[in-house]
C-alpha cells in the first residue's frame, strides 16, 4: 500500500486509496494505460511520471470553465 509523502516529513499519512475516490482512480489508471502507448518513455519512471502529469491536466481541466 502506497503512503503519502507526508507520513516521511512527521505528519499523518493516509494509504492513496482512501485519498482517491473511485472516480480518481479509475482516471488515474487511464492516463497511466494512455501513458504506456507513449512510444519515447522508455523507464517505468518516465511512464508514471508522464502519466501523472497528465491525470493532473485531466483534474485542472475539469476545474476550469
Amino acid at each position: 500500500m502506497e503512503i503519502r509523502k507526508k507520513e516521511k516529513e512527521g505528519g499523518i499519512a493516509m494509504p492513496i486509496s482512501e485519498v482517491m475516490n473511485q472516480e480518481d482512480s479509475n482516471l488515474l489508471a487511464e492516463c497511466i494505460k494512455e501513458a504506456m502507448k507513449v512510444e519515447f518513455l522508455n523507464t517505468s519512471e518516465e511512464i508514471k511520471l508522464w502519466a501523472y502529469s497528465l491525470y493532473n491536466a485531466k483534474i485542472w481541466g475539469k476545474s476550469v470553465k
